[in-house]
């Protein structure tokens, strides 16, 4: 009879850990202390050694982009693998009381996990097009590499052109490079010619232009990326998606950063079809549903609550995507000020904004941004008929 063989493999930045079961330890511990790390560089030599390795699956994390070039290499070669989740594999080495966490375990812990639990689809991820979360992840990486530069350039123009020290140049989505900008870098349009001359600072210099110019660079960059995301929306698989967003209101930002983190939603759903949902009883014999679909769905989008013990505190936590939670802050706090604006202009205000008590108050953005998600994930149920 031909044995099932899994190979477990922790991926590294330019390597990556590996072990072959057949079957499971009796003690994985000890098994752990009696097995020498085997590593596999990521170069040619390594993959070469990689496809010489005899074994039925192969499991891995899909760990950002450590893990992209060892998945190519293993679809080229026509050989199968399975992606097994973060919080998962923590849960299922929780589980087997690995109490240290080396790249050796990791890789024991993930072939165990392919072995025991192979004729289990649903223990495994969904291998997903990451090009949307890939273009959002560029745009926010941009977005945070302008902001040394713009405090060194206010900085100096603070003695330079104090006018324009405490001017916002904050671009709107898909709009142009700020004229400001163009005129601090050389390039002024007759109205800021106009506002440069009559500042009574000492004049822009060389470090502040060539500053400007740095800045301009990175818009334009971000402009080409917004263009980018725009167009990956625009493509028929991401219809759905789009509905339900513009459904519940979300900006393109905010849709873009979601959609990213929870494409495809069938992996939230029993086989691809239908929602996850558990009955159990309470102590006090009552019973109750979990949707299993929801919380994994909260988690995904950066809204999901996990368990820590650690020493003697112990409790829930924020956990799952820290990007899209961070856009979801950010978009509920942009709509809190804008929702204030327009009811000093007479409007009606939104009834979920009663939450926030102030605009600094960060755990009542939190409770909108949960029932933002929670109306998103039922007009998906809706658009997917699970």
């Amino acid at each position: 009879m031909n044995r099932f063989i899994t190979l477990g493999l922790d991926v590294s930045k330019s390597s990556a850990t590996y072990c072959l079961l057949s079957e499971l330890p009796e003690n994985p511990k000890t098994f752990a202390s009696r097995q020498r790390p085997k590593k596999i560089e990521a170069t040619e030599a390594g993959r070469a050694e990689l496809l010489a390795l005899k074994f039925e699956v192969a499991i891995l994390e899909p760990t950002g982009a450590y893990s992209r070039i060892w998945r190519h290499w293993l679809r080229q070669a026509g050989r199968e693998y399975r992606l097994v989740g973060h919080w998962e594999l923590k849960s299922y080495r929780e589980g087997w009381k690995f109490a240290s966490k080396t790249d050796k375990l990791d890789a024991i812990a993930l072939a165990m996990y392919g072995l025991e639990r192979r004729d289990r689809p649903g223990a495994f991820l969904l291998e997903r097009d990451t090009t949307l979360s890939d273009l959002v992840l560029l745009h926010s990486h941009l977005n945070r590499q302008k902001n040394g530069f713009q405090n060194n350039l206010r900085q100096r123009l603070t003695y330079e052109a104090p006018e324009l020290a405490g001017r916002r140049w904050a671009r709107n989505w898909g709009g142009g490079v700020p004229g400001a900008l163009r005129a601090i870098a050389g390039e002024p349009t007759p109205k800021w010619e106009r506002e440069l001359s009559e500042s009574v600072g000492t004049g822009i210099g060389v470090d502040a232009a060539a500053l400007a110019r740095i800045l301009i660079a990175i818009e334009v960059e971000e402009i080409a990326v917004e263009q980018a995301i725009e167009a990956e929306l625009e493509k028929p698989q991401y219809d759905r998606y789009m509905r339900a967003a513009a459904g519940c209101g979300f900006s393109l930002w905010l849709s873009a950063n979601l959609i990213g983190s929870i494409y495809p939603f069938e992996q939230f759903l029993e086989g691809g079809r239908r929602r996850i949902v558990h009955q159990h009883t309470r102590e006090n014999n009552v019973r109750v549903r979990k949707d299993e679909s929801l919380r994994a769905f909260k988690l995904a989008c950066g809204m999901g609550l996990v368990w820590v013990q650690s020493g003697d505190w112990e409790g829930y936590v924020a956990g799952g995507n820290g990007a899209a939670r961070t856009a979801l802050r950010n978009s509920v706090a942009s709509a809190y000020l804008l929702d204030k604006k327009a009811q000093k202009q007479g409007g009606e205000g939104d009834s979920d904004f009663k939450l926030v008590k102030h605009k600094y108050d960060n755990k009542g953005y939190m409770a909108i941004a949960r029932r933002w998600i929670e109306r998103y994930y039922k007009a998906l149920v809706i658009e997917f008929g699970a």
